[in-house]
C-alpha cells in the first residue's frame, strides 16, 4: 500500500476565501514540496485552482502552475495527480455554479489546456467528492449557488458527471496512458426510526450514483432511474451515459469520523453516527459494488498531535482488517499536508480560523512545524504498521464524536505525554 499525502486547495465563491491563499502555499511553494520529500512521499494529490488560472473567461494565466510544475519535474521522484475541480474551485464568472449551462464546456476546455500545457502530468482526479459537494451545493444549500431540493440537485449531477465523462473521454484520447483516480466519499447512512428506513436506504444508493453514471450503469433497471427522471434528469443525458461509459483505473475514497451518520424523522440525527460499522466495514459496500480497486485517498482528525497519532492508528489498523479480508487498498494518505482553513465550519463565514489536522502542523505565521505525528507518518511511510505506533488516550472533546468507534479500538491506552499536548485544540 503505497502511503501519500494531499494539499488542500479550496476555493468558495461567496466569500472570495481561497486556502491556498490562507495557508500561505502560494508563497511557500519549495518549502513545502521538501516537505513532501523529507517524508520520503512519491506521489501527491494537487488541487489546480481553475479559479485563479482562468479568472477572466478565456484567458489562461498559468504563471502559478509553471512553479509548481516546475518544482515537481526537478524532483524525479515525485509526481502529482492533478486535482482538476476541488469541491466548489470555479471562476467568479459562473454565476451559478454547476447550475450554469456553460459549466460543462467551459470546465472542459479548460482541462484540455492544462492537458496540452502540462504533457507530463498522467493521473487526474476529475472532479473531487462530487456526491457531498452537489448535497451540499444543490441539495442543502449551504454552499455556492445555495439552491435545495431534488430537481436543483439533479440538474447539477447532470451538469458534472456529464463535464467529468467528457474530461475522462478527452484526456484518454489525448494520451492513453492517463490515469484515473476518481475520489468521492466513503460514507454510510442508517435509520433511527422507521420513518427514516427509505431516506437512509436512498443515500446508501446515492453514494454510488455519480460514478455508475460514468460507468453507464444507470438503466431502468437501477435503483435510482426511476428518481432521477421524475427530478429533472433528461432522458437523453442517460442514454447519453449508457451510450458513452468510461473507463476509471481507481477508485480513492475519504472517510473522517463524519461520514456515517443515523436518521430520525428521514433528517440526520447523530453525525457522527453512535453505531458506526467503521472504516473497514464501510469499504467492504464499496469493494462489492464497484468494478475497480480501492484507496482511502483523505483521512484526519482535528486535534493535538496525540489526536492525530491515534487516529493513524485506527485507520491503518482497519486498512490492515480489510486486507486480511482479501480487499488490498492500493494508497493510503492522510490529508493534508499541512495545516488547513476553513472545515471548522464547512466554509462558512469570512473568517477561517486554522483546522490543527495536518501533517505538519502551522503555527499563528502559518511557518509549517514538525510534530511527533509528522515523524509517525515518516515511520508509516517507511513501512511501518500499525502496531507500531502509540495508543495516546483522545483529548475530552473527542469523547462524544467517537463513541461509537472507540470500541473498535482494543489497545493499550496511554495518557499522552503533556510535551505532545501543546495547544492543538479545535479552538486553534
Amino acid at each position: 500500500m503505497k502511503i501519500t499525502t494531499g494539499i488542500e486547495g479550496t476555493f468558495a465563491p461567496q466569500s472570495g476565501l481561497d486556502t491556498l491563499s490562507i495557508t500561505g502555499h502560494e508563497d511557500r511553494l519549495e518549502e513545502d514540496f521538501a516537505l513532501l520529500e523529507e517524508l520520503g512521499i512519491q506521489e501527491c494529490r494537487y488541487p489546480i485552482p481553475w479559479h485563479r488560472v482562468e479568472s477572466r473567461r478565456g484567458h489562461y494565466d498559468w504563471s502559478f502552475l509553471d512553479r509548481v510544475l516546475t518544482l515537481v519535474e526537478a524532483r524525479p521522484g515525485l509526481s502529482i495527480i492533478a486535482d482538476t475541480l476541488h469541491h466548489t474551485s470555479y471562476p467568479h464568472w459562473l454565476k451559478k455554479g454547476f447550475l450554469s449551462e456553460e459549466f460543462t464546456p467551459a470546465y472542459v476546455r479548460f482541462v484540455e489546456a492544462f492537458a496540452e500545457r502540462y504533457p507530463m502530468v498522467k493521473k487526474y482526479t476529475p472532479f473531487n467528492e462530487p456526491t457531498c459537494t452537489l448535497d451540499f451545493c444543490g441539495f442543502r444549500g449551504f454552499w455556492h449557488p445555495y439552491t435545495t431540493g431534488d430537481t436543483s440537485y439533479a440538474r447539477m449531477l447532470e451538469n458534472t458527471a456529464r463535464a467529468t465523462a467528457e474530461v475522462v473521454q478527452m484526456l484518454k484520447g489525448r494520451n492513453p496512458e492517463t490515469y484515473i483516480v476518481h475520489v468521492d466519499t466513503f460514507e454510510h447512512h442508517s435509520a433511527l426510526d422507521e420513518e427514516s428506513i427509505a431516506r437512509a436506504n436512498f443515500l446508501n444508493e446515492r453514494r454510488f450514483l455519480f460514478e455508475e453514471l460514468l460507468l453507464g450503469r444507470v438503466t431502468p433497471a437501477h435503483p435510482l432511474h426511476a428518481y432521477l427522471l421524475a427530478s429533472g434528469f433528461a432522458p437523453s443525458s442517460l442514454a447519453w451515459h449508457q451510450d458513452n461509459p468510461v473507463t476509471i483505473e481507481e477508485r480513492g475514497g475519504n472517510y473522517y469520523p463524519l461520514s456515517e451518520e443515523q436518521l430520525r424523522r428521514g433528517r440526520t440525527w447523530n453525525a457522527p453516527s453512535h453505531a458506526p460499522r467503521g472504516f473497514a466495514g464501510v469499504v467492504s459496500d464499496y469493494a462489492a459494488r464497484l468494478p475497480y480497486r480501492l484507496s482511502l485517498t483523505e483521512t484526519n482528525i482535528q486535534g493535538n498531535t496525540t489526536d492525530r497519532i491515534s487516529w493513524l492508528k485506527y485507520m491503518l489498523e482497519q486498512c490492515e482488517t480489510l486486507a486480511h479480508k482479501g480487499i488490498a487498498l492500493l494508497q493510503f494518505a492522510w490529508y493534508p499536508l499541512f495545516d488547513c482553513a476553513g472545515w471548522h465550519c464547512l466554509l462558512q463565514g469570512n473568517r477561517w480560523r486554522r483546522d490543527p489536522q495536518g501533517i505538519y502542523s502551522c503555527d499563528e505565521a502559518w511557518h509549517r512545524v514538525s510534530t511527533e505525528f509528522s515523524f509517525a507518518y515518516q515511520r508509516v511511510v517507511e513501512n511501518a504498521c500499525s502496531a507500531a505506533l502509540p495508543a495516546y488516550r483522545f483529548q475530552s472533546m473527542h469523547e462524544a464524536p467517537l463513541r461509537g468507534l472507540l470500541p473498535q479500538m482494543n489497545w493499550d491506552w496511554q495518557e499522552p505525554p503533556p510535551e505532545l499536548c501543546g495547544n492543538e485544540c479545535l479552538l486553534a
